[in-house]
């Protein structure tokens, strides 16, 4: 549907929806079912597109595309006769509570994407399998494919070096499915897994002890893990840092919520504590004291799996950086970093490439500046891959690489042919079937996460007797301590890893209480 045509259906329904409309039929799509009870509606029929079953508009949206969540009623099946006479796609998306906002195909209610035709089954695209094409139409597809063409751009790039980050797959020691090291924890029995939560701890020490690390105090632990509540109320505020430098984040300052920048609409608090503590805790770590007139200007900052920005253009923004580049695997709308790309003296580059693939050595935009990697929340082995590029970077004399301030994130998808710190880890007494075992239990430590409402505490109680039979008696708190003691030894191979590499100051620190988020460990280095 172009512009003209739907602004004069937006027109159109707005008339009716000031009471210009007839008395029988659909009452106005701008005020919905409760636009009878207000006097602007019609009589009887299907509620209006317009606010839904709940009476809620969603803002920014076409009045048309909001509909009754429920097909199966008389309102459902009305509006959805509606949504046939705008020629649009009657497939309704479960997940999104709303029907496909395409345009239905000439002759058929459905669109491309959801159109059923018999005796041709569609098939997941080889190149992109997030979205779908007709089995016999896959080499007329593959002709203008577009991630194919991304693809083939991506190739051309000078920093893209395929595998470039991940180990080659080990012969008799590939990594198994999730699924299939669940099945695995489950067979041993209950001795069995005592014994191995007996041996992560004693390794765990162990490398603590090595390092000379002591886990910061968090007064919320015992909130989160169920078996107290906390300190006297202690918010755990003590380990969130708050530099001068984003002052501009709070209160009245120029990026803060009650500000009316575009850049603090994409940023909710407890995300601006988060970064701003990450912030503050690099500042700790690696103090400007006597930096010269204008040094800021010469450094970059490099988000790795950066999502939206978020963390990237609050740093740019907070240390007057002059130089923002991301790279995420994915593409992204309402970014932050959109916000600051048109300012003067500020560059952002953006590259859709994998971590695995990514030579930062190679960009030629950051030749003779002075490097500092961030992340947040790299899921699983996507920190294995940020570490491994920063250990590249630092041996190449394309990229000053300074420092690096990564937060790590769902140890539960960390790989054995990514992992960097393997040595370290084997050096312990432990092995590559151990490290299956290992990542799949570190999800252990936030199963405390989540409050059970009183009316479902027998059904909770019931589930737990079930895990505790499962997982050799363990309650959930000592379930809670396994856990962690999984991601802190995964964790502190690494940072045992980046000393032997060149990175002689390391720190391994809790940035923010777990009652904030589970994830609340930070990765340090220069």
């Amino acid at each position: 549907m172009n512009g003209k045509r739907r602004r004069e259906q937006q027109n159109q329904h707005q008339g009716k929806a000031n009471g210009h409309g007839g008395g029988g039929g659909a009452p106005s799509p701008g005020k919905g079912a409760k636009g009878k009870a207000n006097g602007h509606g019609g009589g009887g029929g299907a509620p209006s597109p317009g606010k839904g079953a709940k009476g809620k508009r969603k803002k920014g949206k076409d009045a048309l595309y909001t509909m009754p969540k429920d097909v199966h009623t008389a309102e459902g099946q009305a509006a959805l006769a509606l949504w046939k006479e705008k020629g649009k796609c009657i497939f309704y998306l479960k997940k999104k509570g709303r029907y496909c906002h395409f345009e239905a195909c000439e002759g058929d209610v459905y669109c491309g994407n959801h159109r059923v035709v018999d005796n041709r089954p569609r098939i997941p695209c080889p190149v992109d399998p997030r979205h779908t094409i007709f089995k016999d139409e896959l080499q007329k597809h593959l002709k203008k494919c577009q991630s194919l063409k991304r693809m083939k751009s991506l190739h051309q790039e000078p920093y893209y070096v395929e595998d470039a980050n991940v180990g080659q797959e080990e012969e008799g020691r590939p990594d198994i499915p999730t699924k299939e090291r669940k099945e695995r924890i489950v067979a041993l029995g209950g001795e069995e897994i005592r014994a191995l939560v007996s041996k992560i701890h004693r390794s765990m020490d162990t490398l603590a002890e090595r390092l000379r690390w002591r886990e910061d105090h968090d007064p919320t632990a015992a909130v989160v893990e169920g078996e107290g509540e906390g300190e006297g109320g202690v918010s755990g505020e003590g380990l969130l840092r708050r530099p001068k430098e984003c002052d501009a984040w709070f209160g009245d300052g120029e990026f803060s919520p009650a500000n009316s920048h575009l850049a603090a609409r994409k940023y909710k608090t407890r995300h601006i504590q988060q970064q701003v503590s990450m912030i503050g805790h690099y500042v700790d770590f690696f103090p400007r004291t006597g930096e010269a007139e204008g040094s800021r200007e010469s450094r970059s900052v490099v988000e790795l799996g950066a999502g939206k920005g978020h963390l990237g253009t609050m740093w740019v923004k907070s240390m007057g950086f002059s130089h923002l580049l991301l790279v995420d695997n994915q593409c992204f709308s309402l970014k932050a970093d959109r916000e600051i790309s048109h300012e003067e003296g500020m560059k952002v580059e953006r590259f859709q490439c994998d971590l695995k693939d990514f030579a930062m050595d190679k960009v030629k935009s950051l030749a003779d500046r002075r490097v500092c990697v961030v992340g947040k929340h790299l899921c699983g082995g996507a920190t294995d891959m940020a570490l491994q590029i920063c250990k590249t970077s630092r041996e190449s004399s394309g990229v000053a690489l300074q420092s690096l301030c990564i937060a790590s994130c769902c140890h539960h998808k960390c790989t054995w042919r990514a992992f960097v710190a393997k040595e370290v880890f084997e050096d312990l007494g432990l092995t590559a079937q151990d490290f299956q075992l290992i990542s799949w239990m570190t999800g252990w430590a936030c199963c405390g996460h989540d409050h059970v409402k009183k009316d479902e505490a027998k059904d909770d109680e019931a589930a737990e007797e079930r895990k505790r039979k499962m997982f050799g008696n363990l309650k959930m708190p000592e379930r809670i301590k396994a856990g962690l003691a999984c991601k802190r030894l995964l964790d502190l191979c690494r940072i045992a890893w980046l000393r032997q590499n060149g990175f002689l100051s390391t720190q391994f620190v809790k940035y923010c209480p777990r009652i904030m988020t589970g994830e609340n460990m930070l990765l340090l280095a220069k």
